[in-house]
């Protein structure tokens, strides 16, 4: 989801190998670039990992709260989207686990 405030995603953690400064940054891909390029957030890799972690599923997290809400509003108006209640359900579970640090599939 874009709404032209936010900078797209998917982002993730990444633990900087600098053993000089340790510590974890967010990347995100650059698209204003051919090729593969990522932006860091926080090049010092000030970050803790929990907290990388967490801003990294910023994106996913935002886009299935978003969703959600916008589901809930529908239901008390239709329950026929029990297909669309289990996918964001599953969406929100991965996003939730993508900020604790594990994968999402």
């Amino acid at each position: 989801m874009s709404d032209g405030k936010h900078t797209n995603g998917p982002w993730r953690a990444y633990r900087r190998a600098d053993y000089t400064t340790p510590g974890w940054v967010i990347l995100w891909p650059d698209t204003s670039k051919p090729g593969v390029h990522y932006r860091r957030l926080d090049s010092n890799g000030g970050f803790l990992e929990e907290d990388a972690h967490l801003i990294a599923a910023a994106p996913e997290l935002r886009s299935t709260a978003m969703d959600t809400l916008s589901l809930i509003e529908n239901l008390a108006d239709n329950i026929r989207y029990i297909d669309r209640v289990q996918a964001l359900e599953a969406a929100l579970r991965a996003a939730i686990a993508k900020a604790h640090g594990g994968t999402t599939a």
